[in-house]
């Protein structure tokens, strides 16, 4: 049983719960790292419990609007605490790669996207260069594409260097991902001389 709350401190609630919408429904590109904590974080819970029916169905409803911002993995740690549902694009998309990650041979382990390991990589490559592929990241919207660019970065690694180069070649979106990451670690890099 929540403790009755005077009519100033729901007003504070609301608007910080209001905030943190905005935030999302304003944000380009991926959400940032502390926005997601504080969308996972107990205590954003309990204020939208404490905020109100009106106020926690407006904050679904933006939350449910912009899930596609997200990378899977965030996506899927927000459904779990909230009631709202992974991006059908964003999903779409990637169950196309796991599905061809693992044609032909069911022994063939797959990690993160379902990328496979680095003797199927080219295979794989062939996939995200075929006109099926192609579309299907033409049509769906520009932060679902840079949400899935972003988790092909975090699994680059397993790809063989001449795959990834031509990945990166082949993708603008996904080197514009890899210039974001290496423009990052510099940053980090000369902060930390």
């Amino acid at each position: 049983m929540l403790p009755v709350q005077d009519a100033s401190q729901v007003k504070s609630i609301n608007e910080f719960t209001d905030s943190l919408a905005k935030a999302l429904a304003e944000g380009d590109g991926i959400p940032s790292k502390e926005l997601t904590r504080e969308l996972l974080a107990e205590g954003l819970r309990r204020a939208l419990e404490i905020g109100g029916e009106v106020c926690k169905q407006r904050f679904l409803e933006t939350l449910a609007a912009n899930i596609h911002k997200f990378a899977l993995q965030e996506q899927y740690s927000l459904s779990r605490v909230y009631p709202v549902e992974i991006s059908s694009e964003y999903r779409n998309l990637q169950s196309f790669f796991i599905e061809s990650a693992t044609e032909g041979d069911a022994e063939v382990p797959s990690r993160g996207l379902g990328l496979p390991l680095c003797q199927y990589d080219q295979e794989l490559v062939h996939k995200f260069k075929e006109e099926q592929t192609t579309s299907a990241l033409k049509a769906i919207d520009v932060r679902a594409r840079a949400a899935f660019f972003a988790e092909v970065r975090l699994n680059l690694f397993r790809f063989s260097e001449t795959a990834q180069k031509e990945l990166v070649e082949t993708f603008t979106d996904l080197k514009a991902e890899v210039v974001k990451l290496v423009d990052s670690t510099t940053q980090a890099q000369l902060i930390a001389a």
